[in-house]
């Protein structure tokens, strides 16, 4: 389900702008190393341009986002996103 089929973005929005505006925040970081990425700030302004075509944002990417910049404060840009995945149990060694 597409989010304009579940209701969150408004009838009349203009899919192509909205796509654009997306692409204009995501695109420039698909290349970047991940220490070089700030998945806080690019969440920011995800709900920046969220807001600016009246997307219901859903709590669940409000949680994500307080945890990315959680994680990015704590970790800094050593951050290895293969190990935060990871269930704790994953971390520990044996013995």
């Amino acid at each position: 389900m597409t989010h304009l089929e579940s209701g969150w973005v408004p009838r009349g929005t203009r899919v192509d702008e909205l796509e654009s505006a997306i692409r204009a925040v995501c695109e420039p970081v698909f290349d970047r190393p991940l220490k070089d990425i700030s998945f806080g700030q690019v969440l920011v302004r995800l709900f920046a341009t969220s807001r600016r075509f009246n997307v219901e944002i859903q709590p669940q990417l409000l949680l994500l986002q307080k945890t990315l910049l959680n994680v990015e404060g704590w970790v800094g840009s050593s951050i290895r996103s293969w190990i935060c995945g990871k269930p704790p149990s994953r971390f520990s060694k044996p013995g």
